[in-house]
């Protein structure tokens, strides 16, 4: 019995160490397994070429990216090409500067010859209503008292409006109360030529001459109830003069 279960027992040892050694192979070739695989995918990494969407996204950036330009080193000369950019630059301006001192100056002046003399714009030199001086006057249109800025001379409905005196249409516009105006610069004074018909003859911005005629009478809406007449305003910077004055200053020796 004893020499059974010795066998046995050696037995048993034997298969032991046999599975111990198929293990101890098993796990070796499942290490050597593993390091080939690992040293493969190693070697296959070094080797990927660089993708065509790298390349893309590394251009781009290269692209965006602004070089600075070093600072010229003090006393550093010129190259050839910087020399002649320069002599370059320099011919440029001296020409420039040639051109501008040559070039024709604009002529500053009057538009027109200042008049010496003026005239009367209506035929008639009667006065239906004075300039007030600021001081209020009946108005039989208004049926009120109000300051009468400018003269009233008689003139026929229909009758044609003459320039006093050289000048520049500056403007041409309806007033509720004046109705159709025409301002004309004489010099240094502006004449407001008021009543005329709708049938202007002359431009705003137009240099016109002593004599030509602007207009025709027709009526002024503040002094509808007198009798026909051209309501005419004379300024001087800004401020309101008496018409028969201004032009008495210019009146022509021969007219009197």
């Amino acid at each position: 019995m004893s020499g059974k279960r010795f066998s046995g027992d050696k037995a048993k040892k034997n298969g032991f160490y046999l599975a111990l050694a198929v293990c101890l192979v098993a796990v070796g070739i499942a290490a050597w397994s593993t390091y080939e695989a690992v040293q493969g995918y190693l070697d296959t990494e070094d080797n990927i070429p660089i993708s065509e969407s790298n390349t893309s996204s590394r251009t781009a950036e290269d692209n965006n990216f602004v070089k600075s330009t070093p600072a010229p080193t003090p006393n550093a000369q010129p190259t050839d090409a910087e020399e002649g950019t320069t002599g370059e630059t320099s011919n440029t301006e001296e020409t420039n500067t040639e051109v501008e001192e040559n070039a024709p100056v604009a002529e500053t002046g009057p538009l027109y010859l200042v008049s010496e003399v003026m005239i009367h714009p209506v035929s008639s030199e009667t006065i239906l209503k004075a300039y007030s001086k600021g001081t209020p006057v009946f108005s039989p249109t208004m049926k009120d008292w109000r300051i009468h800025t400018g003269t009233d001379f008689a003139a026929a409905t229909g009758e044609e409006v003459k320039a006093s005196a050289n000048g520049v249409v500056q403007d041409i516009y309806t007033d509720f109360l004046l109705g159709n105006i025409v301002a004309v610069e004489h010099g240094d004074y502006v004449f407001y030529y008021c009543g005329l018909g709708e049938q202007f003859e002359v431009e705003k911005g137009e240099i016109i001459s002593a004599g030509q005629i602007i207009g025709k009478i027709t009526a002024v809406p503040s002094e509808a109830a007198e009798e026909s007449h051209l309501h005419l305003e004379v300024k001087r910077d800004g401020a309101y003069l008496d018409p028969t004055e201004v032009l008495a200053q210019f009146k022509s020796a021969d007219a009197e």
